[in-house]
Formats: structure tokens, sequence, C-alpha cells
């Protein structure tokens, strides 16, 4: 295994480790990618994730026409606003596929998820290789995503070639993954590009449709299987601070058979560890965007600490929907108050 800095990259040597799969940094968080037109490579994704066949990934380009080059008709006019205010960023669009791009990218379905990463030394790669990437998150299937070179390791040791380490990810979830179907627009996965944000961008509806039904196609990752899991189990707490913690408090008194307990708080949030209890409390942040790119460093820290995890939950607001979607997947137990 090969970790370069980002500070450090030679487009020219990066691009000859993709005739395999190499990790690369983004906005969002670290992604296992590969080059859409190397079908060796893009099994070995699923591979190593032990990702379900179903479960289609999003596709990285670095320009308009290479986009182009893998949907089907014209961009439609709503994505367009989206695009000219999001892209580059944290924002995946969903289009009818051309039939050349491989369906195993698709997850055997027609359609396919395009986005433009915010990052340029990603971009240059892209543009190097002169092919769409797809990169989803560099961890195993279900487990909390990476934000760092840390977590990547951690979850694949030396089973990549190459690991381009770009610190920690400024978003720290994954993108928003939108369709514009039946004249709106619906919001398939919540992300790093707010729901309030869609809607002052479109003069359309912008509807949340981030669970799939049974019996219907896996249209986005994160939409139909247990993601974002620590190994120990998670119990999310809804409702207002005070009562969250005063919740908590009585979930650490109630039950002294569990030696070891981690607690997620955030926004000022605190709680008085009663003598003798071993808790590791991790502070995610002050904000709903500090939690944001502080969620999976703090999940992944308190699997390490704890027997049980309890988290703070968030209001729906801003970054608040990505947040929620994250833990409520996660969650073994939700506790609403």
């Amino acid at each position: 295994m090969r970790i370069v800095s980002i500070r450090d990259l030679d487009i020219d040597s990066v691009v000859k480790f993709f005739d395999d799969v190499v990790v690369v940094p983004t906005e969002t968080v670290y992604g296992l990618a590969a080059s859409i037109h190397n079908p060796r490579a893009v099994e070995k994704i699923f591979e190593l994730k032990r990702r379900p066949a179903d479960n289609p990934l999003i596709v990285h380009v670095s320009s308009e026409k290479m986009l182009e080059d893998v949907i089907e008709g014209p961009i439609p006019v709503e994505y367009k606003k989206l695009m000219d205010k999001f892209w580059p960023g944290p924002l995946s669009l969903l289009f009818k596929s051309k039939d050349n791009v491989n369906p195993v990218v698709r997850g055997g379905l027609d359609t396919i998820a395009v986005r433009m990463p915010r990052n340029e030394q990603l971009l240059k790669i892209i543009e190097k290789l002169g092919a769409p990437v797809a990169a989803p998150s560099a961890n195993v299937s279900g487990r909390p995503s990476p934000t760092t070179v840390e977590h990547v390791v951690e979850d694949f040791g030396d089973r990549v070639g190459m690991i381009i380490d770009g610190g920690p990810c400024p978003v720290g979830v994954e993108s928003t993954v939108v369709w514009y179907s039946d004249g709106a627009i619906q919001v398939l996965r919540p992300g790093g590009v707010g729901i309030e944000d869609i809607r002052s961008a479109v003069s359309c509806e912008v509807v949340m449709k981030n669970k799939a039904v049974s019996g219907e196609a896996v249209l986005s990752p994160g939409q139909k299987y247990k993601h974002y899991s620590p190994r120990s189990p998670l119990v999310l707490f809804k409702g207002k601070p005070r009562e969250v913690e005063s919740r908590i408090l009585r979930y650490i008194e109630a039950n002294p058979g569990v030696a070891r307990i981690g607690v997620g708080l955030h926004s000022g949030m605190n709680i008085e560890v009663p003598l003798g209890r071993k808790v590791d409390v991790f502070n995610m942040g002050n904000d709903k965007r500090e939690v944001c790119r502080n969620l999976f460093e703090g999940l992944r820290r308190l699997d390490k600490t704890s027997d049980v995890i309890l988290i703070a939950g968030v209001d729906f607001g801003g970054e608040g929907y990505a947040i929620m979607d994250r833990l409520e997947r996660a969650a073994d137990d939700i506790i609403m108050l």
C-alpha cells in the first residue's frame, strides 16, 4: 500500500495506478475510485466493500462534456440550475444512462447518478484519465464512512494499492442525490447540499424520497441497506437538548452492567458523568455544519472505546436532514422524547 500526500501529487504517476482501484479524497468522504471503463476495477470496488450488486455507484466527472458522454438525452432545465449553483460540489443528479455504461456501475438499472466533485486534484485526475470515475465511500459497506486516511486503513489495511491523502474531508457526509421526475425534484439521499438550498435554486417542487419502498428498485446509494453503523449498538435520542441530556444520564444510571458507554453530544450539550462510570463523551460540534464534518469520526472513535453508543440527534433544518438520515440508518434503537 502506498500513501501519497495530495500536496506531493504527480498526476501522471497517479493515473498509472488506475488499472486498479485508488482511494481518493473528495470534499464529502474518501472514495474508492475506478474508471467506469475498467470492468475489473469496478468489480473490485464491490468485492472490497462487500457491496450488494443492486446498490449503484455514483459517477464523478470533470466536465459537462464528460457528463453528456454517459447520459441519454438533454440535461433538464432544473438540473442546469442546480449545476450552475452547486457544481463542483456535493450534489449528485440522477439521469437516464446511455446503454454503453457498464451495467455493474448502474446496479443493473437504466439510470446513473453523476456529480462533479469539489476537489481540484481529483478533477485533474479525472480529466487526465479522460474517463468518468466511479467512487463510492472507501469503507466496508454498512460501516461509518471514511473522512480521514486513518478510517480507510482501518477498513481495508493493505488491500488497496494507493491512497491519496487529502487530509480530513471538509463536508464530512456524502453528496445529496436528487432525481427530476414527474415535474418535481425528488431527494433520494440528503447530504452535503441542504434541502432548503435546493428549493431556493429551482422553480419546481422539492420532495423527500430517501426511503426505498419494498419491491422498488434502489435508485440511489443510502436508500435501502443498513448504513453508517458502528459495531457497538447505537441508541439515538431525538428531542429537545435538555430533555436528551437528562434521558442519556438516566440511561447510564439505569444500566450499571454496561462497562463502557460512549456519548455523542453537540451544540453546548453536557452531562455530569456518575462517579465510577466509564463514559467517553465526544463533542460533535457547535453547529450542524461541524456535526456533519465530525459525525463519522465520532462514531468510529466511540466504537473503539464503548460497548454502547448514545447519540443526541439534531433538528431537521439545514444539514440536519443529512445528519439524521445517517444516524437513523445506523441506530439499533431510537428513543423519542
